[in-house]
């Protein structure tokens, strides 16, 4: 849907999606700390809006300022597409793209920072979204972030335990608060390493046993499966060791997550190319690490990191876990994509509650897809599902 947004007597309109953070309207720790932002009259003239979500944040405070160079990162692509639509929906103009975390952003020097930093995204990487911003700021620009309040203690910390740290504002209300701050002292050395490369993201090592296949894991936080198999990615997993593939085979897989159905394939048929697609830089990044973990060659993975299916060449297995979040419209959708980008006698294998798997099925008869059902197993309420592309 699209929302309409009034801020200092500006109107912005944004186009949602009901799978991105605030969808139902602009939430009240992004309007509070806009205020903040404007009440304390700062001369930004660049602005970084880390973790930018669909765009209110880093849009309104450029269309209340439209000389200012605006930069807008998230590590979802679908946000990263919908912030896209809105800087032009808007006649904003913008520089947007996929970053996991400060990872992927050029060394530059914005005047202001601004992230609503999630609730849920885990010490480690909290820490690292308000301390790394030094790096990227000039030398008399200022951080802000909104925080809910369970975690406003902890940031508060994190904050007064940094010698070259200094709080220059702070706003506390019944649900949220917020912390401006900027970095007065010399500036420290920044590591050569990504954040992901430092182990910011690290939860656990893990090791797995399937049938006669071991491998090990590096877990992130901000992913399911950390210790443990969902019954779907099982059902996945024993559905395409039961498909007859051949050794050497090429793979696509859709929402990999921390990466176990592509570990567990690879170990068991050694593929010449193996493709991951998931909306979510960490997701893929995690999945790469733990491929190469497990011996496949780093050469053999290709990532992609997008919203939606995409490929340049057809191969012969494409596999995935159902993502039922984003919706009936949009797991129906991918399947279209994935039938289109399979090579013909090629297989579509997936795995989920057994509702999503029977409109998978239903849609490939009603819709005269190119492609038939090799095999359904049910199991516990969910199913996996074999078609195979004529």
């Amino acid at each position: 849907k699209t929302l309409s947004f009034r801020a200092w007597k500006q109107e912005l309109l944004f186009r949602v999606s009901q799978d991105l953070f605030s969808s139902f309207d602009v939430d009240k720790g992004t309007r509070l700390l806009l205020r903040t932002i404007v009440d304390a009259r700062y001369e930004y003239s660049s602005v970084l809006d880390m973790g930018c979500g669909y765009g209110p944040l880093g849009l309104t405070l450029k269309k209340l300022r439209p000389e200012t160079e605006l930069t807008m990162v998230d590590r979802d692509a679908l946000a990263v597409d919908y912030a896209r639509q809105n800087a032009a929906l808007n006649g904003i103009d913008a520089q947007i793209h996929g970053s996991l975390g400060y990872d992927d952003l050029p060394l530059a020097e914005y005047s202001l920072i601004v992230v609503n930093i999630p609730g849920k995204a885990g010490p480690g990487v909290i820490s690292y979204l308000v301390q790394e911003a030094r790096y990227y700021l000039n030398p008399y620009g200022v951080v802000a972030v909104v925080v809910v309040n369970p975690i406003a203690g902890f940031v508060r910390q994190v904050l007064e335990a940094s010698e070259d740290v200094e709080i220059v504002h702070e706003t506390i209300r019944s649900a949220h608060t917020v912390f401006h701050y900027h970095f007065p002292g010399p500036m420290q050395e920044r590591s050569a390493l990504s954040s992901f490369d430092r182990g910011i993201y690290d939860r656990a090592d893990i090791t797995i046993q399937r049938g006669t296949v071991t491998y090990t894991m590096k877990t992130v936080y901000g992913l399911p499966e950390f210790d443990s198999l969902h019954y779907a990615t099982e059902l996945l997993m024993d559905a395409l060791a039961g498909a007859g593939i051949r050794v050497g085979s090429e793979v696509a897989f859709l929402n990999p997550g921390q990466g176990h159905a592509p570990v567990n394939f690879c170990k068991t048929f050694k593929p010449e190319q193996v493709s991951l697609i998931d909306r979510d830089l960490l997701a893929l990044r995690t999945t790469r690490r733990n491929l190469i973990l497990n011996g496949c060659p780093e050469d053999n993975i290709e990532v992609i990191h997008r919203a939606g299916f995409a490929i340049d060449e057809p191969v012969g297995i494409i596999a995935g876990v159902i993502n039922e979040s984003e919706g009936q419209r949009v797991y129906l959708k991918l399947l279209e994509g994935a039938v289109a980008g399979l090579k013909t006698g090629g297989l579509y294998i997936a795995a989920g509650s057994s509702t999503a798997v029977t409109r998978l099925a239903t849609h490939v008869e009603e819709n005269k897809l190119k492609a038939v059902v090799r095999e359904r197993k049910k199991s516990k309420g969910y199913s996996s599902l074999v078609l195979q592309k004529m």
